[in-house]
């Protein structure tokens, strides 16, 4: 008896689905609605602009967004580069959010050579504004350099942009600029005979982190 009414709820769904009004869409179009099934070829829609329940094919449909299941990287792990053109640096970048928009990120430098080089520097971020992908964010940092064994400080605000890509969230690439100030550092010294030498200079950087 109960496979009788299950085979009769089946077929009560599939002459549903058959009655559907097949919609396609335009480029660029964008449809809104509440998804009563889909499979790899045809989804079907509850919309406010029919009655009747619609059916779209999927290559006609290039983003679906689900309303309820909002970004959030609350406790994962970024690794990644961060590149400053500029100085032609390279740091190791360890980002860890605790919260929906506050993360606490370290950079890390090293590099032997004619020159030493170690940087160390803690930072916090926020967000500011989400739109789609994308994250704007602002923050500030501090930490130590060291050049040939000659030490010093580092301070830092920033402004920057993250995007996650929609085929691979779990990457993060974004865009950063921001007021960086070093001294007591023999890479900053205008003059070999000043021990408290500072440099103060406008920076643009580029980076790039995978979540976990």
């Amino acid at each position: 008896m109960l496979k009788r009414y299950f085979l009769i709820l089946i077929l009560l769904l599939a002459c549903k689905n058959v009655g559907a009004e097949t919609l396609r869409l335009n480029s660029g179009e964008t449809l809104k609605g509440r998804i009563r099934a889909m499979d790899e070829q045809t989804l079907y829609l509850d919309s406010n602009l029919t009655s009747q329940q619609l059916r779209v094919d999927r290559a006609d449909i290039r983003l679906i967004e689900f309303e309820s299941s909002e970004r959030s990287m609350t406790r994962r792990l970024g690794i990644g580069l961060f590149y400053r053109p500029q100085g032609n640096t390279e740091e190791l970048l360890l980002k860890n959010w605790i919260s929906p928009t506050d993360a606490i990120e370290l950079l890390i430098a090293y590099k032997e050579g004619d020159r030493d080089l170690f940087n160390f520097e803690v930072r916090f971020n926020r967000v500011f504004l989400r739109e789609g992908q994308y994250d704007l964010y602002y923050g500030a940092g501090a930490g130590l350099t060291s050049v040939s064994s000659t030490r010093g400080t580092r301070l830092r605000i920033f402004s920057g942009s993250e995007l996650f890509p929609v085929t691979n969230p779990n990457i993060g690439l974004g865009i950063e600029i921001g007021i960086l100030r070093e001294s007591n550092t023999a890479s900053t010294a205008f003059d070999k005979s000043n021990d408290s030498v500072t440099e103060q200079t406008f920076y643009n950087a580029v980076t790039a982190r995978y979540y976990f």
